[in-house]
């Protein structure tokens, strides 16, 4: 499926994206300075690791999560929903089928 963007959409994407770009390089900044000040005291001069540490854990987890969605509509998020709907509360060769 093509979409059709109108002129008016594509002058506020070309104003916009490059607005938010700065925003998140600014925040990004800000962010890695606070936490490798903060982390010093334990770390010190490898004190910068830490905030890339975190930013990759981010990342990771990002990653993971459009992962486990999929490419089609019809993703793991998608089937847990569809599950919950039909009453069916158990996973199909899972825990149900164990003594207690």
């Amino acid at each position: 499926m093509t979409r059709n963007f109108t002129r008016a959409v594509a002058v506020a994407a070309c104003v916009v994206v490059p607005l938010v770009v700065a925003l998140a390089v600014l925040g990004g900044i800000g962010s890695f300075a606070t936490l490798r000040r903060l982390a010093e005291p334990w770390f010190g001069p490898q004190a910068w690791i830490v905030p890339i540490g975190i930013d990759l854990g981010i990342l990771a987890l990002l990653a993971w999560d459009l992962l486990m969605e999929g490419p089609s509509p019809r993703g793991v998020d998608t089937l847990s929903a569809r599950s919950w709907r039909s009453g069916d509360r158990g996973v199909p060769g899972g825990h149900e089928g164990l003594p207690a």
